[in-house]
């Protein structure tokens, strides 16, 4: 269900591309030509990005549907820009009341809407940030925050070998489903990547 565990908007930590879950999900140093990594460390954005485009749409666990579409470009003297979207639709649920009987159906959905921004010094580092607005609904209730991802990455030429360390999803929560506010899925990536 969308909202279970400790934290809202659990959607963000699902892998954006098939390439990235094939990694393992959180790879947050891998440097090169595929887009899709900015939106996990945004200090991977490089020139090699340039005008890419990237869409992806993945049929998920109890025919939930997920989808993510990328975008960068190099706007020359190592600053970079990316946009992202994604979106995860949970289907249609039986409404149940207290004894279990059934009275209709309902809804939910997540997504987001982000941009970022990188700065490449010279060749090896890279400094980078993204924010996103956030949205989520559930039946009649729903949701809005604001996250941000914040990342460095440093790409050894010589070796071919990136370090890529990466603090995502801080925020906060605009508009809460309740009363009470709700932690966003925090989380604290170090990676390392050689080939």
């Amino acid at each position: 269900f969308a909202q279970g565990g400790n934290s809202v908007y659990p959607f963000l930590n699902i892998p954006v591309s098939a390439r990235q879950a094939a990694l393992g999900g959180d790879a947050v140093s891998i440097r090169d030509y595929d887009v899709n990594f900015a939106a996990v460390n945004p200090a991977l954005l490089n020139a090699d990005m340039h005008n890419q485009l990237s869409v992806n749409v993945a049929l998920y666990l109890a025919d939930s549907k997920y989808g993510t579409v990328n975008y960068a470009r190099d706007l020359d003297n190592g600053n970079l820009v990316f946009a992202s979207a994604r979106y995860m639709d949970y289907g249609k649920m039986p409404r149940t009341d207290e004894a279990g009987f059934e009275n209709g159906e309902f809804g939910a959905t997540d997504a987001s809407l982000g941009f970022g921004y990188a700065k490449q010094f010279e060749d090896e580092w890279s400094i980078g940030a993204s924010v996103q607005f956030v949205t989520s609904t559930i039946d009649s209730y729903s949701s809005m925050a604001v996250a941000g991802t914040a990342g460095v990455s440093y790409h050894f030429q010589k070796t071919n070998e990136t370090v890529g360390l990466v603090f995502r999803n801080f925020g906060y929560q605009i508009k809460p489903f309740d009363v009470e506010r709700e932690l966003l899925p925090f989380r604290v990536d170090l990676g390392y990547t050689k080939y």
